[in-house]
């Protein structure tokens, strides 16, 4: 079972701060927030807000903007990325000391994962797959790319080479309120999903897309997924992912393969006029 935490509140105050364009009031919030990342589970509304020179309110508002429901919800989820980062980098014991010695050791395992994984991707990707996604694509009036962490970086990379074939898609890179993302969405719009282990809470937004009805395509790497069952279209390839760290390492890779092939595929079934 391909396993990666796709998404945490830490990534997503960082992805922020990132793409902001201006230093505002949420940007200072979004930063002490980072800067401050252990304290955040036990302070109160009070005390955050005080860090940040603002109101309770504005606070509850930079929650919200997030998809926090309140303050003590926004705590939760820090304590649950700081946990998972404590947890981060998890080798065995005796391989961790084996990995001490011999740190090369670390070359060979992360390039075998790798290999691996590109291999049973290789192995599991049909050709007409590939062409029913480039169809889609290319018949959908607009395309909406929701990809989580570092998927959200393969998204931007296949927009970028997409648009340099004619075909302008939508990459969503920063964390809103998803109605922000979906807003825009209509009947015209085909909505695809980068998830490497496709997991049931990704169903809340797939519901909200259909809703706007658009058409989901789903491309994972997990083949049971429960989330099949809600899409219009299904792509899986398999794969295998890092059981030592909790960020993603080979799943990404895999699905920015795959990703290339349809980008090379497009550019040949619809030559740009």
């Amino acid at each position: 079972m391909i396993q990666e935490q796709e998404a945490d509140i830490i990534y997503n105050l960082l992805t922020y701060l990132n793409a902001a364009k201006e230093e505002d009031m949420y940007y200072s919030i979004a930063l002490t927030t980072v800067q401050n990342l252990d304290i955040i589970p036990n302070c109160s509304i009070n005390e955050l807000a005080d860090l940040c020179f603002t109101s309770t309110a504005t606070i509850s508002r930079f929650c919200k903007k997030f998809g926090c429901a309140s303050f003590p919800k926004f705590k939760e989820e820090v304590r649950e990325g700081l946990n998972q980062a404590r947890n981060e980098i998890h080798f065995p014991a005796e391989e961790l000391q084996f990995i001490q010695a011999n740190p090369a050791y670390l070359i060979d395992k992360v390039y075998h994962l790798m290999f691996e994984t590109l291999l049973l991707g290789k192995q599991s990707l049909q050709m007409d797959e590939v062409d029913a996604l480039c169809q889609l694509i290319h018949d959908a009036k607009k395309v909406h790319f929701f990809g989580f962490q570092f998927n959200k970086i393969v998204a931007s990379d296949f927009q970028l080479k997409m648009i340099k074939l004619g075909k302008f898609i939508y990459s969503f890179v920063d964390h809103g309120d998803d109605s922000q993302k979906t807003d825009i969405l209509d009947e015209d719009s085909l909505a695809v999903f980068l998830s490497v282990s496709a997991r049931e809470p990704h169903l809340s937004l797939i519901n909200t897309i259909h809703q706007k009805h658009a058409k989901v395509a789903l491309f994972t790497m997990n083949p049971d997924t429960v989330l099949k069952e809600h899409v219009d279209y299904f792509f899986s390839i398999l794969g295998k992912e890092s059981d030592f760290t909790v960020s993603s390492i080979s799943g990404s890779i895999g699905f920015l393969t795959v990703l290339n092939i349809v980008y090379l595929r497009y550019g040949i079934l619809y030559p740009k006029q």
